[in-house]
């Protein structure tokens, strides 16, 4: 078994560095605020009554937590799309993000293409590709970025850059109200984590985690601001861990999923990851207490993360940043390279080919 304290051991399987991407991402978070704090937007982008971000994969896992962690300062409504067509009501008073690591997404330019027919007010956010030719060519504004924080050039591992640059654009358009110094705080304070959790941090509680996720599938539990981080969990699981995973809502689960706890009895080899924190809502706070009474009933194990930080905003990037390590060194501990998707590339392979 790979040793989770030998940076060496850990280089030999991870050949495209993941490691380096997980590690800069305060980095990325740095690069993104400096980036689009010096673009400029049309002077009636701020006269938009809805916005709609559409992104798949990665690019929807960054706009699923950027919902989640700016819900109660959003001034308009705010959809996450990951669909090839976006919603009827699409109109010129909607802002729409279109949101794409490589650019060459087909589900986010098919959307784009759309919400640029109906006369949308659209930005675009990639490394490059058709996202960034057709910004380009229509004259729309574009945070098109160099990934030199993501070594391994892996989407899910370069969340820092589409995050920030969303939280960034959408305050410039005056649809949430975020200050520079408060990604700057936050910036700083995960700066610290990675010196905590890294590979010469022997014996981490990341580390702790990942082993005690070997053999096991996570259901990754969240609450309100923190949902978005569950789906981002599951995901690296899956992609980086090559590790079932799936996540769920409290309160919502709480109405159908305990009752679904006792059969198979593979159900055992399940286990419940809670991602709590001081700054939910109190009487989302009892729910998770009771949710693990009910898991345990059922004979099923589960662990628990809180986040550091004493705001949102540090709490998601903190849960962010944890998971990516965790998910990391737990496919260290299965010896399997975590950058490689082998099965999302020969998915897209044959779908061109039928």
């Amino acid at each position: 078994m790979t040793d989770l304290n030998n940076r060496k051991q850990i280089a030999a399987i991870d050949k495209a560095n993941a490691l380096g991407s997980i590690e800069q991402l305060p980095e990325q978070c740095e690069q993104a605020l400096n980036e689009c704090s010096e673009i400029t937007l049309p002077d009636d982008y701020p006269t938009v009554s809805n916005v709609v971000v559409t992104g798949m994969g990665a690019s929807w896992l960054g706009a699923h937590i950027m919902q989640g962690l700016l819900a109660d300062r959003l001034t308009k409504p705010l959809l996450v799309l990951h669909d090839y067509q976006v919603p009827e009501y699409v109109s010129g008073k909607t802002l729409v993000i279109a949101s794409s690591y490589s650019g060459t997404t087909e589900e986010t330019i098919s959307a784009m293409g759309e919400a640029q027919d109906r006369d949308a007010k659209v930005i675009t956010i990639s490394t490059g590709g058709d996202l960034a030719k057709f910004a380009t060519a229509n004259q729309l504004p574009h945070y098109t970025y160099i990934p030199i924080h993501n070594p391994a050039h892996s989407p899910r591992l370069g969340l820092g850059y589409s995050i920030v640059a969303q939280m960034v654009l959408l305050s410039k358009i005056g649809l949430v109200s975020i200050t520079s110094q408060e990604i700057t705080d936050m910036i700083i304070q995960l700066k610290k984590r990675v010196a905590e959790l890294t590979i010469e941090s022997p014996d981490n509680p990341a580390k702790q985690m990942a082993r005690e996720a070997m053999n096991f599938m996570p259901i990754v539990a969240a609450g309100t601001f923190l949902l978005g981080n569950a789906h981002a969990w599951a995901n690296q699981f899956n992609e980086t861990a090559k590790t079932f995973s799936t996540y769920m809502q409290i309160p919502e689960l709480n109405h159908h999923l305990m009752e679904g706890l006792a059969h198979p009895v593979e159900v055992q080899k399940l286990k419940f990851l809670f991602l709590e924190s001081d700054l939910y809502d109190e009487r989302v706070k009892k729910r998770f207490s009771v949710t693990k009474e009910v898991v345990e009933q059922n004979k099923i194990t589960h662990f628990t993360y809180q986040p550091k930080g004493g705001t949102k905003l540090i709490q998601a990037f903190d849960t962010l940043l944890f998971g990516s390590f965790v998910t990391f060194y737990l496919a260290m501990l299965n010896g399997v390279d975590p950058a490689p998707n082998p099965y999302v590339d020969y998915f897209k392979k044959r779908l061109k080919e039928i």
